[in-house]
């Protein structure tokens, strides 16, 4: 898995060299809410994101996540992001995905939408809605649900 991150990298570095590419950087904290377990349990989400924004247009990341309060249950994920953003400067609309693994051999694909309004020439904030699936032989349930998040991101933004 290090291997392919790392050529990822490489391409796009490569590429941005080679064909002109906008590539622009990004990262930091992020807090969900969620719903975890049965019923209406709610659960908070700590986690980071980070990536690349090639073109103004394409982003390409990953982001990890672990529950603040244990209950409902403990939960942790990792996944892969993929998106794409309308820059309507200086607010933008992303549509993008989540894909990646949980706690317990879960297979996670999060399909969600973010609101971002650049604060700062190197600093925007973020507003997102998904809804999230737990795979492990068809829908888990205790995992499966909406979230929304706030995310403060850092980078390079104009």
């Amino acid at each position: 898995m290090k291997r392919i991150i790392f050529l990822l990298i490489m391409c796009v570095i490569f590429a941005s060299f080679s064909f002109g590419l906008s590539v622009k950087g990004f990262g930091g904290p992020e807090l969900k809410i969620t719903s975890l377990g049965t019923g209406t349990d709610m659960a908070f989400l700590l986690g980071g994101s980070g990536g690349v924004i090639l073109n103004d247009h394409f982003v390409i990341g990953g982001e990890g996540f672990t529950t603040l309060n244990k209950k409902p249950i403990e939960f942790s994920y990792g996944a892969a992001h993929l998106g794409y953003l309308f820059d309507l400067d200086p607010w933008g609309l992303e549509l993008g995905a989540n894909i990646g693994g949980a706690t317990g051999g879960l297979f996670i694909v999060e399909p969600e939408f973010s609101l971002s309004l650049k604060l700062l020439s190197w600093m925007q904030l973020n507003v997102n809605a998904g809804y999230r699936f737990g795979i492990k032989e068809g829908i888990d349930k205790s995992v499966t649900g909406f979230s929304g998040g706030l995310f403060v991101a850092f980078g390079n933004f104009f």
